[in-house]
């Protein structure tokens, strides 16, 4: 939750167009589970059949202690997690998404033949050994 709100990933992506908010919660809720009064577990699991995704909170505290709110803003972190989970999802999905429709481009395979002087026949097939068209005199 700190790096979402630090935008921790900007650095590494300066580009990117990554839209996600910190959850709001509140800093006693933070404050508990960093000091391990609350034990919280995350998980995010991809679907076999698809590219989408499930992502879930599992915490644990002592129900003794008074904590009024905890469900209700643990529905709410949960919540966010799940967005936060599928919108990264669908970003790195439209990313290689867009990768893979460019690598596979006529520019790109032009690119590419050109880089590494591939050479073809006239028949499309590669041709590995050329010899001289031309005689020397």
């Amino acid at each position: 939750m700190e790096a979402v709100k630090e935008l921790a990933w900007s650095e590494l992506m300066p580009e990117s167009d990554l839209d996600i908010n910190a959850p709001d919660v509140s800093d006693r809720l933070i404050s508990l589970i960093k000091k391990g009064v609350i034990d919280v577990s995350a998980n995010v699991n991809a679907h076999r059949s698809s590219t989408g995704i499930a992502a879930c909170l599992d915490w644990n505290y002592n129900s003794f202690r008074n904590f009024p709110n905890i469900e209700s803003a643990f529905s709410y972190l949960e919540n966010w997690f799940q967005k936060t989970a599928e919108t990264l999802n669908d970003y790195l999905y439209k990313s290689l998404q867009i990768e893979c429709e460019f690598l596979t481009s006529e520019q790109s395979v032009a690119e590419t033949i050109t880089a590494n002087e591939y050479h073809f026949t006239i028949a499309g097939e590669p041709a590995f050994h050329l010899e001289a068209l031309a005689e020397e005199d």
